[in-house]
């Protein structure tokens, strides 16, 4: 066999096996009788493959919407730095060319209902780097004389001393914008794919300690039918369970509808629906449903 017969016959036992997560009874039961680390082993290459077309479905819309925010994001920063400011850091200390405050009005979008802060920033040099500032100019970040101040009323304020000097001008502040969203747009492309993989081992992770109590309910309901199976069989039927709740909570998850209930709930709801037609009291001692591992060059 060649190698990308190899691929093929694999990819095509991997989605039979995805397809049969879904409730097919011979696979759960296969399940009770194989190692755990079996179905933990196919989980993983599954949050692997989900990981993958969601880090391409992501670097789709990073490609779409990204450069929109990041225009946007300039544009706000153009309008907000006046033309004729210079910041001047120097001996640890912050002074302007202007005598009144610069304050940059945080956007009304990002307004909620009990924020009380109504400023972004606010450059303020003759004020001390005290926490008062915040509440005074209602901002989340005061530039004050000795450093800046951020924070909010319902946040640890932090008091950051100036350790640099510069001069910063509207033409340097707009130059640094431009690099740093710049790498915004590169990171969203080349961090979609590992972001997307981690997240979903992540939470494949978090399934499976879940379904220690989870498997658990599973153990019961097939008392209650008596099936003589292990909590320990109850938990790899589980395994593969976890499959098509992920895939569920890919659509759940937008319409608020995820959470452990409903975790509990797919999980307990597909191994009921793959042990719904079984009779037996005992625990089978050998069922073979998947083909043999295929090895290259086989």
């Amino acid at each position: 066999m060649t190698l990308f017969g190899y691929h093929v016959r694999y990819m095509k036992q991997f989605f039979h096996t995805v397809k049969a997560s879904f409730g097919a009874s011979s696979l759960y039961k296969q399940a009770t009788v194989e190692s755990g680390w079996k179905g933990i082993k196919f989980l993983v290459k599954f949050s692997l493959f989900l990981g993958l077309i969601l880090g391409v479905v992501g670097i789709i819309l990073s490609l779409i919407f990204v450069p929109q925010l990041t225009r946007k994001l300039s544009t706000f920063a153009n309008n907000s730095y006046p033309d004729d400011l210079v910041l001047t850091f120097a001996n640890k200390t912050l002074t302007t060319n202007r005598a009144e405050p610069v304050v940059v009005p945080l956007p009304p979008q990002f307004r909620e209902a009990d924020t009380k802060e109504l400023n972004l920033v606010v450059v303020a040099p003759t004020e001390p780097a005290d926490p008062s500032v915040l509440e005074k100019y209602q901002a989340f970040a005061v530039l004050t004389s000795k450093g800046l101040v951020a924070g909010s009323a319902r946040d640890q304020i932090r008091i950051q001393p100036y350790t640099s000097n510069a001069v910063v001008t509207k033409a340097l502040f707009m130059s640094r914008a431009a690099t740093i969203l710049r790498m915004i747009r590169i990171a969203a492309v080349v961090g979609s794919i590992p972001l997307a993989i981690f997240f979903v081992l992540m939470i494949a992770g978090m399934h499976l300690l879940w379904l220690v109590i989870v498997a658990l309910i599973i153990f019961l309901q097939l008392k209650i039918r008596k099936l003589s199976f292990s909590y320990k069989q109850a938990y790899k039927m589980g395994i593969y369970a976890i499959v098509p709740l992920m895939l569920i909570e890919i659509i759940a998850t937008p319409l608020d509808m995820a959470g452990k209930l409903l975790s509990a709930l797919v999980l307990v709801g597909i191994t009921w629906i793959a042990s719904r037609h079984w009779v037996f009291e005992h625990t089978p001692t050998e069922i073979v449903v998947q083909p043999p591992e295929i090895e290259p060059g086989a």
